[in-house]
């Protein structure tokens, strides 16, 4: 009975062998909530790598999922049991609102060759003002070469300090400035006010069109503000009562 137990032993452990050696990370945490950050607060916080494995564990590189997330490695080998730290930056300035961002960490690790953390919260930010349009874009379909074709957009503070527009400016395809839409006195709305703004746009071809109105405001973020208009030239029908005659005169039948 002894010699039996013995045999399978040895078969079982010839069966299956030694395990292989490798390095193993792991990252703690795998998730970090900011919470609520100010704009322009520093938002940073330290994950830790550690290698659980048998052997070296190499670091190959660590990307970030924009360039507002900075990542900092303070080592990217680690013997067995060794540890270290990655410092992760979120860039609050001029960013409010809810952000997610992930860094993946790329290693050996056969297991799991790449790793990402993430990071999240909310920038809150300070009050601006902010320009909204409707509606935006404006399709205008088909307009004769040459007709006026005359639109009203509605511009609306929508952010929550006073918007003060100094400047409202007709711009062509190739963004050159056609006209100015603002006379006298700039603009000032207060927040969730709106105002209207007449635009009056002539197609000189007979072809697609594009138009921008450009409407530049003290939003420190967006200082310029766009709306666009687009459409088809088309040429000019000839008139049913001048007969067709491209000058206007009456068209004569023939003499006999």
């Amino acid at each position: 009975m002894r010699t039996t137990l013995s045999l399978m032993a040895v078969i079982t452990s010839l069966l299956t062998g030694p395990a292989l050696a490798a390095p193993t990370l792991l990252v703690t945490p795998e998730r970090h909530d900011f919470g609520t950050v100010l704009e322009g607060a520093p938002a940073e916080t330290v994950f830790t790598l550690s290698n659980r494995g048998d052997t070296l564990l190499s670091v190959s590189r660590v990307r970030t999922s924009c360039g507002c997330t900075a990542s900092a490695l303070m080592k990217d080998e680690l013997m067995p049991g060794e540890s270290t730290t990655l410092t992760v930056s979120y860039e609050t300035k001029g960013r409010p609102g809810e952000f997610t961002k992930t860094v993946t960490i790329f290693s050996d690790d056969p297991a799991g060759p790449e790793r990402v953390v993430t990071v999240s919260g909310v920038v809150k930010g300070f009050p601006r003002p902010n320009a909204t349009f409707a509606p935006n874009p404006i399709r205008l379909d088909r307009v004769p070469v040459g007709e006026e074709r005359k639109i009203s957009v509605t511009l609306t503070n929508s952010g929550d300090a006073a918007l003060l527009v100094d400047r409202i400016t007709l711009l062509d395809m190739n963004r050159r400035p056609l006209r100015q839409l603002l006379p006298g006195e700039p603009l000032r709305l207060a927040p969730g006010r709106s105002a209207p703004i007449m635009v009056a746009v002539s197609p000189k071809n007979a072809a697609p069109f594009r138009y921008f109105v450009e409407v530049s405001t003290n939003n420190p973020l967006h200082p310029l503000a766009y709306v666009t208009l687009f459409g088809e030239g088309v040429s000019r029908q000839p008139s049913a009562r001048t007969g067709g005659a491209p000058d206007g005169k009456t068209k004569r039948p023939p003499a006999p």
